[in-house]
């Protein structure tokens, strides 16, 4: 048994917790963020300035050890961002069609999809708890969108293939990081992600030529906060705490963006969309933990 599950969790152990758990209440306000964000800018503009700008950041982070990045980190780094940079495009196109409430749940599908697709990759066959949460999510999906307000739209539809994406990408991050630096992973992924959107922006369509306060403060709050400081909190408190644990506390991202898009854009949500969501939480607990923390401890 783990023993940072098994013992009774310290001081420093409830603040690490505490890191994970702000990790994931700043994830679930990029969605009514992001959402607010789209009233003044493009999704092309949204998915480049937050990558250039948060890889600029750690770049300046990096200082000197940017030239040591060698041609093969490079590569790798090159192949995360191009899907970092798609999957998050695709989901902010995405919420353009959707509410806020229902894409914080239809995004984190990617904790089930992970599993299948290693099964493709690598020939690993998903265990019972897999296909069991599988099963619960597409149950969970049908009461959050068929039978919600709207019903299933185009918007849901691409937000549950830019999951897909997000799904390749952590499978991706999870052979590269044990190769190289997680902090050069992070800059390389980041910086070549707001590059691609720097050229996509320039080609498609023309740069914004207003910028509004509350444009700039969103823009600037998915940047600093949810791509450069919730990362760096889940770095540091994940090498604390147990993957148990911390799977638990980040699948909470998807409730709370749920709760602040309700509550500060009055999003609709019925009792069969809260239904909904909660056997999809469900599910996401059961691929995610296999309700270990539940077994009598040895």
């Amino acid at each position: 048994m783990d023993n940072k599950l098994s013992k009774k969790p310290n001081r420093k152990e409830l603040i690490y917790e505490i890191g994970l758990l702000m990790t994931a209440l700043i994830w679930g306000s990029s969605f009514p963020i992001g959402k607010v964000a789209l009233t003044y800018y493009s999704p092309l503009f949204l998915a480049m300035s937050r990558y250039l700008l948060g890889g600029i950041i750690i770049g300046i982070y990096l200082n000197k050890r940017i030239f040591s990045i060698t041609k093969q980190q490079l590569l790798g780094g090159a192949l995360c961002g191009v899907i970092f940079y798609f999957a998050y495009l695709i989901q902010i196109v995405g919420l353009q069609y959707t509410a806020p409430a229902k894409q914080s749940f239809l995004a984190a599908l990617y904790v089930i999809i992970v599993p299948f697709l290693y099964w493709i990759v690598y020939k690993k066959k998903p265990d019972i708890y897999n296909f069991v949460a599988a099963i619960l999510t597409l149950i969970g999906i049908y009461l959050l969108t068929v039978n919600g307000p709207g019903g299933f739209n185009k918007g849901d539809l691409i937000t549950i293939f830019s999951s897909f994406l997000y799904a390749a990408h952590i499978a991706v991050i999870g052979y590269l990081v044990k190769r190289m630096d997680p902090i050069i992973l992070t800059f390389l992924q980041t910086i070549i992600a707001g590059i691609i959107g720097l050229g996509f922006s320039l080609v498609l369509e023309p740069l914004p030529t207003e910028f509004p306060l509350m444009g700039i403060l969103s823009v600037i709050y998915l940047t600093v906060f949810c791509t450069i400081i919730a990362y760096g909190i889940q770095v540091l408190c994940q090498k604390y705490i147990s993957e148990m644990k911390t799977s638990i506390l980040l699948c909470l991202e998807s409730v709370f963006g749920t709760l602040l898009s309700v509550i500060f854009l009055n999003d609709p949500f019925t009792i069969i969309m809260l239904i909904g969501c909660i056997i999809i939480f469900i599910g996401i607990l059961t691929s995610e933990t296999k309700w270990e923390f539940l077994k009598k401890k040895e």
